[in-house]
């Protein structure tokens, strides 16, 4: 079912909380020159190479890069304002500093600055049922949107009711205020948001939903006009990693392969996102070295396929990890992207096993199978990569499109962007812009919403 993209509802003139905005002082200089190529804004860590394009697990491109890059793929010709969010010593994003890097944006804004539309690939993820349980309320995926409003101005002024269900889910009881200081961060971003999509201007700001499943939501979604954006595979099916709640706007796609483009020469160029044959990450960006998946395409299944003898091995090297997990402190997605499978594995990494037997071999891996289980019928040793048997080869193909790929970016971090880009370039060509609606962000599906 295709939806429209936007919501037309505008909620600003709800508002109970008197705000007074200040802006910093800045120089004209800073508001770019005024034609008519569309301009997108796009708020995110730019310091840190965080996505891996290639496929060799060594990070190439920050978040923000990539975001850019891809709007820029999808629509042409753009001009992107670039928000640079500083990061702390852990890579993470603080929300003090979020919320003054989002009211930066609006102030150029206020100053004059042609601005298309927003995007912001972060967020704060947070489960449903505890929320709920917080507000002592009861707050599901099908009914978060009647409660939205409630939500937000709960964020602003936050009364903890500490369900022992709730105790028992953030396995810290004492921390009422850490909380209730945590909370009233989240709400200075969401005020900074709505000094976007509130003002008269009416700029679409286009918020990823979050990463962490169907039953989470980004607290950041709570802001009035917000347009939240979960992420599909190529087809439309919903990613296993994407938000899934009536807090949605719509879906974009999430899953994407990288396909190489080359030259005459058969000289890698560039990589291919977005399938249009045009390249999206040029090759220089990248750290060139060959991609992980070239060990297990391109040849006989019989050689790579595992055999009675490789399960025994399996097992083996399984112990390995859980040993590595206990005295590295890490999790599983960690072992499977920051180790050396040859260092963790011997030789069994050039192996595939079929992720049905393996999920009951080792129900302990069934979350991390369960991220990629629909990519293909087969997983590599450490859980990372699955592919699909066709011609008795294996193809590597997670986003269901058919192209060759030598990696995967994927996240609702990359939908938003993808929402934006394709609202611009629809904008500029006075099309109505219509994604993806299904699951729970489909409302009809949702028997509590009328």
């Amino acid at each position: 079912m295709i939806m429209s993209g936007l919501h037309n509802l505008d909620l600003c003139n709800n508002a109970k909380t008197s705000v007074r905005f200040t802006s910093n002082k800045q120089s004209k200089d800073n508001v770019l020159k005024q034609d008519n190529i569309p301009v997108a804004m796009i708020i995110d860590d730019k310091i840190n190479k965080v996505v891996d394009v290639d496929g060799d697990n060594i990070p190439d491109v920050s978040h923000l890069t990539m975001c850019r890059k891809m709007a820029q793929a999808e629509v042409g010709s753009l001009r992107v304002i670039a928000i640079k969010i500083p990061t702390n010593e852990a890579y993470s994003i603080e929300i003090d500093k979020l919320a003054e890097k989002i009211n930066e944006a609006a102030d150029l804004i206020d100053k004059g600055q042609k601005v298309d539309a927003v995007s912001i690939s972060i967020s704060k993820d947070m489960k449903l049922s505890l929320i709920g349980d917080l507000m002592d309320k009861k707050i599901d995926s099908c009914n978060v949107i009647n409660h939205k409003e409630e939500m937000r101005d709960w964020m602003f002024n936050p009364k903890i009711a500490l369900k022992m269900s709730a105790i028992m889910e953030i396995q810290s009881p004492g921390s009422t205020a850490k909380l209730n200081e945590e909370f009233l961060k989240v709400s200075k971003v969401i005020k900074a948001i709505e000094r976007i999509t509130c003002s008269d201007k009416k700029i679409p700001v286009f918020l990823s939903a979050g990463n962490s499943g169907e039953e989470y939501f980004n607290l950041y979604s709570l802001a009035r006009n917000v347009q939240t954006i979960g992420a599909t595979d190529y087809n439309g099916n919903l990613a296993p990693f994407s938000a899934d709640n009536t807090l949605m706007t719509e879906f974009q796609q999430g899953i994407f392969n990288v396909t190489p483009i080359k030259n005459k020469n058969n000289i890698i160029q560039g990589f291919d996102l977005l399938g249009k044959g045009k390249i999206t990450i040029p090759v220089y960006m990248t750290s060139g070295n060959k991609s992980e998946v070239s060990d297990y395409t391109n040849k006989p299944s019989s050689s790579i396929v595992a055999n009675d003898n490789d399960y025994e091995e399996l097992v083996e090297m399984l112990n390995r990890v859980e040993l590595i997990k206990r005295e590295k402190d890490i999790d599983d997605y960690t072992v499977g992207i920051c180790f050396d499978e040859d260092k963790v594995d011997k030789g069994q990494n050039k192996k595939v096993f079929p992720i049905t037997l393996v999920k009951n071999l080792f129900p302990e891996s069934n979350d991390a199978l369960d991220q990629i289980k629909d990519e293909g019928e087969y997983v590599n040793a450490t859980f990372t990569r699955a592919f699909k048997l066709k011609d008795d080869e294996l193809v590597y193909d997670p986003d269901g499109s058919g192209r060759q790929s030598v990696g995967k970016v994927w996240g609702t971090s990359f939908s938003a962007p993808l929402a934006m880009a394709k609202y611009i370039k629809n904008k500029t060509k006075n099309i109505s812009f219509s994604g993806f609606f299904h699951q729970k962000g489909n409302k009809k599906s949702c028997d509590l919403i009328g």
